[in-house]
């Protein structure tokens, strides 16, 4: 991606979830025999104003502020999602019971063992059969 000297950034950082914004201070291009090359210099927001190489860092560089609000809560329902279906593998593998999606496709979680509706009807309100 190619940034312009003096447009700020914001890196999210891919082993802890912080995330910071940097400016664009140097742009490097280097030409060989092989090619060209461009790197690009960031100033960390740090009480020393720390002058870096960009690709130094491991962090995902973003922009604008709207495109890495959407990345991050795409990584967190994602991150949800995982949480909730281990907990509904875990939940289907240690107790008697199975999920399934209601007609608001919601998930919902019943007994395996569901009553026959003449078990139902046939008993009164203190639990008696009806007739005896």
């Amino acid at each position: 991606m190619k940034y312009k000297v003096g447009q700020i950034i914001y890196l999210l950082g891919k082993e802890k979830t912080s995330v910071f914004p940097s400016q664009v201070v140097e742009k490097v291009t280097r030409k060989n025999l092989e090619g060209e090359e461009t790197s690009y210099i960031v100033k960390i927001p740090n009480k020393e104003k720390t002058e870096i190489e960009l690709e130094k860092l491991n962090v995902e560089v973003f922009v604008s502020l709207d495109t890495l609000r959407e990345t991050m809560l795409e990584e967190a329902k994602l991150s949800i999602e995982k949480i909730i279906e281990s907990a509904s593998s875990l939940s289907k593998s240690n107790f008697d019971i199975k999920d399934s999606i209601d007609s608001t496709g919601l998930q919902v979680t019943i007994k395996e063992k569901i009553a026959e509706p003449a078990e139902i009807f046939n008993k009164t309100e203190n639990g008696n059969e009806v007739g005896k």
